[in-house]
Parts: structure tokens; sequence; C-alpha cells
């Protein structure tokens, strides 16, 4: 679950492809289709830019998106491990700490990992 007012925020399925949103406090939600995989973990920094993390098999991928959802853009994948948690301050600046120990980084919105 990742909110980023008192009014948007988004929850993910654990095993289905996709995540809701809403933009009234919860009262309504609006699905959104999730790129292939299961247990997402998903981090809003403002109500368009946001990332996924996704198993798919023998692998995690990460994903994010600019236009709250509608679209997914791959950013890395990595072998062999799960997604602990992924943090982000701004659109720029996200972390995704790795079940294996690795912790991974942007500064650049995702350019550069």
């Amino acid at each position: 679950m990742s909110f980023v007012s008192v009014n948007t925020g988004w929850i993910a399925d654990y095993l289905a492809e996709e995540c809701y949103r809403t933009t009234d406090g919860g009262v309504t939600w609006t699905a959104i289709d999730l790129p292939s995989g299961e247990q997402p973990q998903l981090k809003f920094v403002d109500a368009q830019t946001g990332w996924v993390s996704l198993v798919i098999p023998g692998a995690v991928k990460v994903y994010k998106t600019v236009d709250a959802g509608a679209t997914w853009q791959a950013q890395f994948q990595v072998d062999n491990t799960s997604v602990r948690d992924i943090e982000a301050l701004s659109p720029d600046l996200a972390w995704v700490i790795m079940h294996n120990g690795n912790l991974m980084r942007t500064s650049d919105g995702g350019a550069g990992v």
C-alpha cells in the first residue's frame, strides 16, 4: 500500500497482475494493470510517479510509472532474489532493498541503477 495524500493511494493484490488506485480516500478504487509477475511491492512519491517490483520465475523485476500506473517502464531485473522493500523520496531518488542483502539505488529516476 502506498498513499501520497489523504485521498490518493494504491494497493496491490499479492497474487494478481493488478493494483488499485483511489483518489477519494478509499471510497472507490480503480483497477490498474501491472506487468506480469506476483508479490508486488509498491511505492509512489506523488500522484503520478511510482515504482513496483514483481517476482517473475527466478528473478525480480522493477518497473516505474510516471502516469499514475497507466503505463510501466522496466527499470532493472535481479536474478535469484526477491524485494524486501522499495523506498523513494522523489521522482528521481529511490532505493530497492533485496532479500539477498543487495541495495539498488537510483538518483536519476531510474536511468542509471
